[in-house]
């Protein structure tokens, strides 16, 4: 009768799911995820987000330069990769998706009602930015399987350039129409990449790493497709979850590659900036 608990607490834990369990199809957590409507919930947070990100920057200058910065980056990155695989994107095919990204839009930056108090306070930010990176995640790797569809397993270039546009197309896009509209000399998305940026580049290199749909590292894939994205979106909600706690770091293993191209960068003489030239004249010499 002693020893009745343990059997339990064994059997207990011999049923629950392993990591295998947890990765595997069978358990249909990606298929749950990627059966969420992106209209109007998910779509509808991504405008938020966007919109709130860019509102410090363009509370002070015309609605019509806040709109179209703010337009921009939510639709930029999966318009160009619509166009590329020869698609319409969904803001052109849907009544409703772009009136009500503009209607979020007035929210946030006219209405008295101050909407993006919301992302003052951590009960509510927290769900907002997680669902903003399962989005980022969904769109990349769409993005990733209909240019593997399109363009076949031989193109690695090709879809890999199309994951990249989806996920940081409409981020690079409006800023650099803001540095170059508004003469901004703060550094850029190019000149220091935030983490949207490298997320979207980690996440596609990850798809050809571990799922390896063309076959071209291994005879057979390390994980499947669904579970690479179930990876990778587990890694950019803990990397959420974890900022909110600890304050913005970048994440193992893309700081190693951060440390690798910084210490090339250093051994390369041409990247070194050279050193401004006085401005005073040189002095003349005695005859």
């Amino acid at each position: 009768p002693q020893q009745a608990p343990a059997h339990h607490m064994t059997e207990y834990l011999q049923s629950l799911p392993s990591l295998q369990d947890l990765l595997s199809k069978e358990f249909h957590m990606v298929e749950m995820i990627l059966l969420l409507p992106t209209f109007p919930i998910i779509s509808s947070v991504h405008t938020y987000f966007v919109c709130c990100k860019w509102k410090p920057h363009l509370k002070s200058q015309y609605w019509l330069m806040s709109l179209v910065i703010c337009m921009i980056d939510c639709v930029a990155g999966g318009t160009a990769s619509s166009y590329m695989l020869l698609q319409l994107p969904s803001w052109l095919t849907h009544n409703f998706l772009m009136p009500l990204n503009i209607l979020i839009w007035y929210l946030v930056f006219f209405s008295p009602l101050t909407a993006e108090e919301a992302m003052r306070y951590f009960p509510t930010r927290l769900p907002i930015i997680v669902i903003e990176h399962i989005n980022k995640s969904r769109s990349i790797f769409s993005a990733l399987e209909m240019g593997h569809r399109i363009l076949g397993a031989g193109s690695v270039f090709g879809t890999a350039f199309i994951g990249i546009v989806a996920g940081v197309g409409g981020t690079l896009l409006s800023n650099l129409v803001y540095h170059i509209l508004l003469q901004n000399n703060n550094p850029s998305e190019l000149s220091r990449p935030t983490w949207s940026s490298k997320a979207a580049f980690f996440s596609v290199a990850m798809y050809f790493i571990l799922a390896d749909p063309g076959h071209k590292l291994y005879s057979e894939s390390l994980l499947t497709i669904h579970q690479t994205q179930l990876i990778i979106m587990f890694y950019m909600v803990y990397h959420a979850v974890a900022v909110e706690f600890v304050g913005d770091f970048v994440p193992f293993p893309i700081n190693l590659v951060e440390s690798f191209f910084g210490i090339v960068m250093r051994m390369n003489p041409s990247s070194i900036e050279p050193r401004p030239q006085s401005s005073r004249m040189p002095p003349r010499l005695k005859k």
